[in-house]
């Protein structure tokens, strides 16, 4: 049964601090994922590529997950790795089981990986749907691939 309960308040779930610091060139939501672009931006990410970031929360100056990292401001990003587990945002109105496969979308959030032909970056660590939410994303507790 899918469930709405509390939702996770940070991005790195696993404990461990793998990160790269950077400057964001565009405002980047905590649990997006992103790339380094060529001048040592963090930028969208629109394709699997690596090295692969997820966005952590600017906690350094008491923002929370909800609120985005401001264009120009340091993003501290977790390195996307195998076995890391992280609070991932997930497309609106997607039912999840544990284990359910994901893709990166264009917009560099989540979304069930549904052809053999996806590239699965991540699976669903709990049951849980997101909400309409106005077709906002939501965050998800997902296991790297």
């Amino acid at each position: 049964m899918a469930v709405n309960g509390n939702r996770p308040r940070r991005i790195n779930n696993d404990g461990l601090s793998i990160t790269e610091v950077g400057i964001a060139k565009v405002a980047l939501l905590p649990g997006s994922f992103a790339v380094l672009n060529a001048d040592a931006e963090f930028v969208q990410a629109t394709k699997v590529v690596k090295p692969l970031y997820i966005v952590n929360v600017d906690d350094k100056i008491g923002e929370d997950i909800l609120t985005a990292v401001v264009e120009g401001e340091s993003a501290t990003c977790d390195y996307v790795e195998q076995r890391r587990q992280f609070a991932a945002l997930v497309k609106a109105n997607t039912a999840c089981v544990k284990d359910t496969p994901f893709k990166l979308a264009a917009d560099g959030t989540l979304e069930k990986a549904t052809a053999d032909e996806d590239v699965v970056v991540a699976y669903s660590q709990e049951i849980y749907t997101t909400p309409a939410n106005d077709g906002k994303p939501s965050h998800v507790r997902i296991r790297v691939a």
